[in-house]
């Protein structure tokens, strides 16, 4: 069962479009928060408005907001196979600082990077159906973050 709602980031104020998917709320929205390092698509203030700020290996484990975390590999693909994912398509920004893709590949840091001895992984999606899944990614790329939060205790 899904339910719509929303939470607003402590941090900044900002709010973001939520959804309970079985026992994970999950945002529907791309983080946005701007950390340090953390950039917008083409440096440009819009853009990070509409697809939420890209994000470093070394910044996935710190950036979501208090009690929530980056997805698991399997999350991504209960929410993608299963519900279907609010496809923000925010592009990607390469090691050079070249941007890519705006609009048509999405892709979202996976929480499985944390394993011993697994590369980065990222969970990409497009408009292109042969672009899904997770794949491993150099650290030095730029991706966007999701957040989800554990809603097994009560308040959830």
């Amino acid at each position: 069962m899904k339910t719509e709602n929303t939470f607003t980031d402590p941090r900044d104020g900002k709010v973001y479009k939520t959804e309970k998917i079985g026992s994970l709320i999950w945002m529907m929205e791309n983080l946005a928060y701007d950390a340090e390092g953390s950039v917008c698509y083409d440096n440009d203030e819009s853009n990070c408005q509409k697809y939420g700020r890209l994000y470093s290996f070394g910044q996935i484990k710190g950036n979501c907001p208090p009690g929530w975390r980056v997805p698991r590999r399997d999350e991504w693909e209960v929410l993608t196979n299963l519900v279907g994912i609010s496809p923000l398509f925010g592009g990607y920004c390469d090691p050079e600082g070249k941007f890519h893709e705006l609009g048509s590949v999405g892709t979202w840091w996976s929480y499985s990077v944390f394993m011993p001895c697994s590369p980065p992984q990222v969970w990409i999606t497009s408009t292109s159906l042969e672009r899904r899944g997770c794949v491993s990614v150099e650290d030095r790329y730029l991706f966007s973050i999701r957040c989800v939060k554990d809603n097994s205790v009560k308040g959830g």
